[in-house]
């Protein structure tokens, strides 16, 4: 993953907890270079060590476009139920959002990072006109 996020910009990776029972891998990525700032990725995934490895338990994939100032992010983890829930947060201005949550499929880290470059690449407007909110029932 770490080559991939390599090829779209400078990419800044944590790994936190390997020697523990629950761990942490960010990749932060600008893209394509600080000095020209245009997109912002950070993905996280967390992990609980079940003995035989690891197994992921939530995760929070984020876009942020930064000449529209929109947001878009795939995320799983707790919202309205104890499990995590997948959904969507789509922000065409940032941090005004018309839903808190979308629903939307549980995602690879891969299949985020395709929907975010589809989404960049296509050079429009974000929209949720075809999303639907994640109601608390």
């Amino acid at each position: 993953m770490t080559a991939r996020f390599d090829d779209i910009g400078e990419t800044v990776i944590r790994d936190e907890g390997a020697a523990t029972g629950y761990r942490w891998l960010q990749w932060g990525v600008v893209a394509p270079y600080s000095g020209l700032e245009l997109g912002r990725f950070q993905y996280d995934e967390f992990y609980d060590h079940d003995g035989g490895g690891w197994r992921l338990v939530k995760y929070a994939y984020d876009f942020l476009e930064v000449n529209r100032d929109s947001r878009l992010a795939f995320h799983a983890h707790p919202v309205h139920r104890p499990e995590p829930t997948s959904h969507a947060h789509c922000e065409p201005e940032q941090g005004k959002p018309a839903h808190s949550h979308y629903r939307f499929d549980e995602l690879t880290i891969h299949e985020a990072l395709e929907e975010h470059m589809t989404w960049w690449a296509s050079d429009t407007d974000l929209s949720c006109d075809e999303l639907r909110p994640l109601l608390p029932y």
